[in-house]
């Protein structure tokens, strides 16, 4: 059951915790959480990505933006996209993890099939 939780969840850290547990026990050694943090961050900048793309979407459907200008938006987009994924995601090495290593691994995964 804890395997199913990491998988449906893998951007957690400890399940049914809060992400960070203060106490002398944690879930991940200090390795794993630094590489779950650029992950978590590599994330979020997916998500405003994705927020960007539907904003222009809208403002083009709208009559706000023409279509060059929207173009013009989403080919920087685009640009930002390449280099999160080769700069930053492409950049994770799981392979010395203990700990976060399958955490690492599943997150890396799906944020390679989103770029």
């Amino acid at each position: 059951q804890q395997q199913q939780q990491q998988q449906q969840a893998p951007h957690q850290q400890c399940p049914q915790q809060h992400p960070r547990p203060r106490s002398a026990e944690r879930c991940l050694s200090a390795r794993s959480e630094v590489m779950m943090d650029k992950l978590l961050d590599f994330e979020r900048q997916f998500e405003e990505i994705d927020a960007s793309t539907a904003a222009i979407s809208e403002a083009f459907s709208c009559g706000q933006f023409a279509a060059s200008q929207a173009r013009d938006e989403l080919a920087q987009l685009e640009a930002t996209l390449d280099r999160l994924q080769c700069e930053g995601v492409d950049s994770i090495d799981t392979y010395e993890l203990g700990s976060g290593q399958e955490q690492a691994r599943s997150l890396r995964k799906i944020l390679t099939r989103r770029a």
